[in-house]
């Protein structure tokens, strides 16, 4: 068995990756369509519920229901479905929220559960996405992939609901990454799925953890940035002195991405050594009253 994953970070993420993507309603505004031709609902053969807190998260976000839900798996006249259990404190509070995959079993005209396995997934953060993410297992030869804790896989028999091992294609198990979308697999039985890692630091990071709180500081340095590159071309010493300690502070924090992204670490560090370059040889008043 082969596992390929995606893998996004979440502050390098490359969305021309996913523009057309085969699976999943092949493109960004789910124009996809299936081959197989679908029945016709003329009846309902049964009902159950597998979200029970829909009208609390909607009484939250305004009555939008900002979830996406998995598309139930048929196999030899079994249904394999994605439930959610525990308790509802609150939009994102995902900690206190259990995802479980049931196999379902057609038992006198209704759907009875024949084992269920409780994952350890949990949904990307909602700074990050703003609504809650699929868990969408996949079947491939007897066994039923699900998403689960950092990045992993769980492999769970479809038979007994045992759980046969973690595929792990990572050195560790580490919370602050999360299976987003859906698991493919190919013809001769290879996965694939995507995996977004955040940074593991930010409880104790200078701003908090929130993402959005990221965010918002990064837009209002970029505007902060972009005043002073207008006001360096009125001669303004503020501005080029701004300009000279944005460049250091560049060049300076690029080190410690090095190990991870060293070509462009070192696109930083030369950027950042230009731009403090041009501004002390080039800046002076003198050097602007010419120009």
């Amino acid at each position: 068995m082969r596992v390929a994953v995606a893998f996004v970070g979440a502050l390098l993420a490359h969305a021309a990756l996913a523009s057309d993507w085969l699976q999943w309603g092949r493109t960004p505004q789910h124009r996809g369509a299936s081959p197989v031709q679908g029945q016709r609902p003329e009846m309902i053969l049964d009902s159950l519920v597998y979200d029970p807190f829909v009208e609390q998260m909607k009484a939250d976000r305004g009555y939008a229901l900002l979830a996406h839900y998995s598309v139930p798996l048929v196999r030899e006249g079994a249904v394999y479905m994605v439930f959610k259990s525990g308790v509802y404190t609150g939009w994102g509070n995902y900690g206190t929220i259990d995802w479980s995959v049931k196999k379902l079993e057609w038992i006198d005209g209704r759907l009875e559960e024949a084992w269920t396995f409780v994952t350890d997934w949990k949904p990307v953060l909602n700074d990050l996405t703003n609504w809650e993410t699929v868990l969408q297992p996949a079947i491939s030869g007897h066994d039923i992939y699900v998403p689960g804790l950092g990045g992993t896989l769980h492999r769970v028999a479809t038979e007994t609901g045992i759980s046969e091992g973690r595929v792990n294609p990572f050195a560790d198990v580490d919370p602050t990454r999360y299976v987003a979308g859906g698991v493919g697999v190919g013809p001769d039985g290879s996965l694939f799925y995507n995996v977004i890692d955040l940074p593991s630091n930010l409880e104790d990071a200078i701003f908090g953890h929130s993402l959005k709180t990221y965010g918002w500081v990064y837009l209002v340095v970029a505007a902060v940035l972009l005043l002073c590159a207008f006001l360096l071309f009125q001669g303004s010493q503020f501005a080029r002195w701004i300009g000279v300690t944005a460049g250091a502070v560049a060049a300076i924090s690029a080190v410690w991405w090095m190990p991870y992204y060293p070509i462009w670490s070192l696109t930083y560090i030369a950027l950042g050594g230009l731009v403090i370059y041009a501004l002390v040889a080039h800046g002076s008043r003198e050097d602007m009253a010419v120009g």
